[in-house]
């Protein structure tokens, strides 16, 4: 049994012919072995046995059989269960694969949510989605552009551009979180935050004020 395990972790089988009545261990003992593998785990089981009775039977399916044949076996009813077993674990392996697929899906729909917004505001779209709005008294608005871009860009290969902006907004972002500040895009060289929204912030003036100044020695 112990060969026979193995030889099913080292190559692919669609379905397994198991009998009770074996010489080391007996079909059961095998069969909990198959389950207890996470490899071998929906392996199609076929007990075949020699026992008629029904609380073998019973056993046997409690056990994970996916389907159990008495001795002598009919051929074409051998075949119609193994069929329907190859079928039933093609399903669930496409099964699997579609789950897989929607968990990725979601998770980059999280991914891209956790981009586009605030975190406050993609918990509450995701809470209740619908239209979300709130009335802000007091803001602070700070667009951040960079002297000179024009003229550097026309002098520089689209790499080093490119390279330029990644390192800088990126230094903007650090600051930003730091400092209370919310990114709400890039544009071109420019930089647009805002403080005060979505969360309040009786600070959010100076707060604006000091990513501005740091920014600027960012840049």
């Amino acid at each position: 049994v112990a060969a026979a395990l193995s030889e099913l972790r080292r190559a692919p089988f669609d379905v397994v012919l198991l009998d009770i009545v074996m010489p080391d261990v007996d079909g059961y003992a095998a069969l909990d072995q198959i389950r207890a593998d996470p490899a071998l785990h929906d392996l199609p089981v076929v007990m075949v046995s020699g026992h008629h009775d029904l609380e073998s039977e019973v056993l046997a399916i409690e056990r994970g059989a996916d389907a159990y044949l008495t001795k002598p076996v009919r051929a074409t009813l051998l075949h119609a269960r193994v069929n329907a077993c190859v079928e039933r674990s093609r399903a669930r392996c496409r099964e699997r694969e579609l789950v897989a697929e929607l968990t990725r899906e979601h998770q980059r729909a999280e991914t891209l949510l956790h981009h586009i917004l605030p975190p406050s505001i993609a918990m509450r779209l995701k809470a209740s989605p619908g239209r979300i709005a709130d009335i802000v008294a007091d803001a602070t608005v700070v667009f951040v552009d960079m002297v000179g871009f024009t003229h550097m860009a026309a002098h520089s290969n689209p790499g080093q551009v490119v390279d330029c902006l990644n390192q800088l907004f990126g230094a903007y972002d650090a600051l930003a979180e730091q400092l209370g500040v919310e990114k709400i895009k890039t544009i071109g060289d420019a930089y647009l935050a805002v403080c005060g929204v979505p969360e309040p912030n009786t600070d959010h003036v100076a707060a604006a004020v000091r990513f501005a100044q740091a920014a600027s020695v960012q840049a």
